[in-house]
């Protein structure tokens, strides 16, 4: 019962992240993004850390942007955690990134395919449609029930 709400938690947690992502957010502002985040130490935490200490990392570079590009290869290797958190916030750090994460799209296109709960899919999805427009034209076609035209604007 406890992993069944924690599980529900996460989902709603990569639900929220992703209305904001396009659009439910409420303005036209561009996105703010933390600019002062210490990337460096994030790419440490997310290699060496704890699982809570990765996530927490994942979730910090993904509010960093695009200038947390240094940090693809550290995200690309928690889309392989055992733990669905790290997986899914990596996932989110790499969408926020953007197109600088392309080489991560044949990863992240895997982790679709294995992902065990609808949050993880939507993550997953919605960061191929983010580091990869071009070439996730056909993603809607390989994903169930994700209806076409689903996904947020390219990052750049």
């Amino acid at each position: 019962m406890k992993l069944k709400f924690r599980i529900f938690l996460q989902s709603i947690l990569v639900l929220l992240l992703t209305s904001l992502l396009i659009g439910c957010g409420g303005g036209d502002d561009e996105r703010k993004y933390d600019e002062d985040l210490d990337i460096d130490a994030q790419v440490q935490a997310l290699t060496s850390g704890d699982d809570n200490a990765k996530a927490d990392a994942a979730a910090a570079l993904g509010q960093a942007g695009p200038r947390a590009a240094p940090a693809v290869d550290a995200l690309i290797a928690g889309l392989k955690s055992p733990n669905e958190e790290v997986r899914t916030l990596s996932s989110y750090a790499l969408m926020e990134i953007g197109t600088a994460a392309k080489k991560a799209a044949p990863l992240l296109r895997d982790a679709l395919k294995k992902a065990r709960t609808m949050g993880e899919s939507s993550q997953h999805f919605y960061a191929i449609k983010a580091v990869d427009p071009e070439g996730s034209k056909d993603l809607n076609r390989t994903v169930p029930n994700v209806p076409p035209g689903s996904a947020p604007p390219p990052r750049q």
